[in-house]
Order: structure tokens, then C-alpha cells, then sequence
């Protein structure tokens, strides 16, 4: 990432990608977006009171059923599509995943088909050791499947950053992957 900084600084070429990925990981996520109706982290998000946080909860519905879903965000191949960054999975538990060229890393927990995904979960830019819980609970509904996601356990002043982020990096990109 240094090196992305310094050809920056000294007028180099950065793909528009890259210089995004490393935007990135001061805040993992708290970039501007200019879609319509999506403000920046600071923005929209931001809350006194949201500062000493350390978990988040957040419930979404996506098209595709249990299955889909879960193969989608354990498989690299395709989470690298929805992605569009760099990803490698090993989707069995105890195995280790790196999503977003790196920026964020762990190990599946525990993977119960269809139904829920654990993981150890951290940005690189968090301290080293410090991981965070992540566990998705995943049940079929008409439509498709209602996700529910609970993040605990991450250092103080990281919520704002991660809620908007599982909905800019996660489950936007896997509406439209299955839209």
C-alpha cells in the first residue's frame, strides 16, 4: 500500500481501484460514495453516541436463497465478482480468508449449510490480534433470504465505518450479483 501512496505522491499512475482499495483502510470503508441517496460514513452515520460502540446488529434481505447466498460469500471465485477486489477463501472451518485485496482477513468459525457463517474477522488496519465476531444467520423466506448479521467485539470507534460498510461492500453488491 506504501508503494500505491508514493507513486500517488510523485505523479505515478494508480488504477482507480487501487487508489479506492487503499482509501480504504484508514477508516475499512469510510469513503464517499457518489451513488444516489448514499452519503459518506461521516454523514450519514455519524453519532456521538455510536463512538463507544463495539457491536452492531443489521438485518437485509437478498434475492437468492440460504445456499446461494452463503456459497456466494464462501466461495473466492465468486466473491471476488461481487467484490471486484481480490479474494481468497478457504471455505472450510478453521480456514483463513483475505477479501478486498487484504483489507480485511480471518478464519471461518464455524459454516453451517444454508444456515449461519462465524468468523474471526479484522481489518488490516486494526491492531495486530485484535478480531472481531462476525456470525451471519442466514433463513429462506418467498423472496429469497433474510440475513441477519451480528458484528461484536470491535475496538471502540469502528461502527460507523462497519455498519456502512456491510451495506456498500457487502450486501448492495450481493443484491445486485443476484438482482
Amino acid at each position: 500500500m506504501q508503494r500505491v501512496f508514493d507513486s500517488a505522491l510523485k505523479g505515478g499512475a494508480v488504477s482507480r481501484r487501487r487508489f479506492a482499495g487503499v482509501m480504504m483502510v484508514p477508516g475499512l470503508f469510510a469513503f464517499a460514495s457518489r451513488e444516489p441517496g448514499l452519503l459518506r460514513a461521516d454523514e450519514k452515520f455519524a453519532k456521538d453516541a455510536n463512538r463507544t460502540l463495539t457491536s452492531l446488529h443489521q438485518q437485509i434481505e437478498i434475492p437468492a436463497s440460504p445456499a446461494k447466498l452463503l456459497n456466494a460469500m464462501l466461495d473466492e471465485k465468486q466473491f471476488a465478482a461481487v467484490s471486484g477486489f481480490g479474494t481468497v477463501i478457504d471455505a472450510t472451518e478453521g480456514g483463513a480468508f483475505s477479501l478486498f485485496d487484504g483489507l480485511v482477513k480471518g478464519r471461518n468459525i464455524e459454516i453451517v449449510p444454508a444456515t449461519r457463517l462465524v468468523q474471526a474477522w479484522r481489518p488490516a488496519s486494526w491492531l495486530d490480534g485484535v478480531y472481531s465476531l462476525v456470525r451471519l444467520d442466514l433463513s429462506a423466506t418467498q423472496s429469497g433470504t433474510t440475513v441477519v448479521l451480528d458484528q461484536t467485539g470491535f475496538p471502540e470507534g469502528n461502527y460507523d465505518q462497519l455498519a456502512l460498510g456491510w451495506y456498500l461492500h457487502y450486501w448492495e453488491p450481493l443484491k445486485k450479483h443476484f438482482a
